[in-house]
C-alpha cells in the first residue's frame, strides 16, 4: 500500500460505525513516504484522519519518480514459520 491508498482507506474507515482495524505496514514509512510530506503518521497505534481538503494528502511529484520504484523487500521483514508478518504497529 502507499500512503495515498491508506488515506483513501482511512476516510472510508471513519465513515463505518464501529470500524476496528486498518491494515498498515512499516514499509509505508520507508523511502516512498518522502513523496507524501506531512501526511499520515502513526500515533500510539492510531492513525488520525486528515483534516486537509480532499484526501488530506500532498504528493511531491518531483520526488515520486525517484522513490516510486522502491519495493518492500519481504526478505528483510521478520516472518513467522507460517509466513505471516511478525511485527505489530
Amino acid at each position: 500500500m502507499t500512503l495515498l491508498l491508506i488515506a483513501v482507506s482511512i476516510h472510508l474507515d471513519v465513515s463505518i460505525p464501529n470500524f476496528v482495524a486498518q491494515e498498515y505496514s512499516k514499509g509505508d514509512e520507508g523511502p516512498m513516504a518522502r513523496a507524501y510530506p506531512g501526511t499520515l503518521k502513526r500515533d500510539g497505534g492510531y492513525i488520525h484522519a486528515p483534516d486537509a481538503p480532499g484526501l488530506g494528502v500532498e504528493v511531491d511529484l518531483a520526488i515520486l519518480p525517484e522513490v516510486g520504484r522502491t519495493l518492500l523487500n519481504p526478505l528483510r521483514n521478520p516472518l513467522r514459520d507460517d509466513g505471516s508478518v511478525l511485527y505489530a504497529v
